[in-house]
């Protein structure tokens, strides 16, 4: 019965001996952390990605994450034409919108930080044209410097963020499509619908560039 005790006793010291210590002190003794994000991004986006994160220092850490954006920026109001072309108002419900970026993160105190680092947002809409059959597709691309602040908390091996504010700053934006599509925006409804979308795109981009409230939660080892 005394061992038991004992052994409780020291589970107990060891515990809170471990949850006492800050933040700071657990990260200098971590290496790799993997965290998943959810979050928004201006009132139009919400998406959800993993990262892995190397502790540099204990006030650095260095990683890669990517988000995919689960709310389709695109539609058939956005689309030019999409609503009296019926193959375009079709490919606007097929949109993959990713967000891959190497980030650097430092951390000023205890908790809070200072991340920037590099991005690339891509947004590839595509269908299989059934007349054709053939994917018929439209790519836009921008990189993006980030600047963000927020604060990271560990406890032991778990962890839990939030990033109050995030500005991306795009640049560096391409655009390509497949020739049937290149064909179709010419003929609808404007001569420059191409130009059009393109500015459409832009927005999105840019709209993007805007984060508020992304959370993590994640482990580290």
């Amino acid at each position: 019965m005394c061992r038991k005790i004992s052994a409780f006793a020291a589970f107990l010291f060891c515990s809170l001996n471990l949850f006492a210590k800050t933040s700071a002190e657990i990260r200098a003794e971590k290496i790799v952390s993997f965290n998943i994000h959810t979050g928004n991004a201006s009132i139009y986006f919400a998406d959800i990605g993993p990262s892995v994160s190397f502790f540099v220092k204990h006030w650095f850490l260095a990683g890669i994450s990517y988000r995919y954006n689960f709310l389709n920026p695109i539609t058939k109001r956005t689309m030019p034409g999409g609503d009296s072309n019926e193959f375009l108002s079709a490919l606007s419900k097929h949109t993959a919108h990713h967000y891959f970026s190497l980030d650097a993160k430092f951390y000023t105190g205890n908790s809070f930080y200072i991340k920037t680092g590099i991005g690339y947002d891509s947004i590839l809409i595509s269908a299989m044209n059934e007349t054709t059959r053939e994917n018929e597709y439209i790519h836009t691309s921008a990189f993006m410097i980030p600047i963000a602040f927020g604060n990271t908390w560990q406890w032991s091996f778990v962890n839990f963020g939030v990033e109050w504010l995030g500005i991306k700053i795009p640049f560096g934006q391409s655009f390509s499509s497949s020739p049937t599509i290149g064909a179709l925006l010419q003929e609808a409804q404007k001569s420059d619908a191409i130009n059009e979308f393109k500015k459409i795109a832009s927005m999105i981009h840019f709209l993007k560039s805007i984060n508020l409230f992304t959370f993590s939660v994640g482990v580290a080892l």
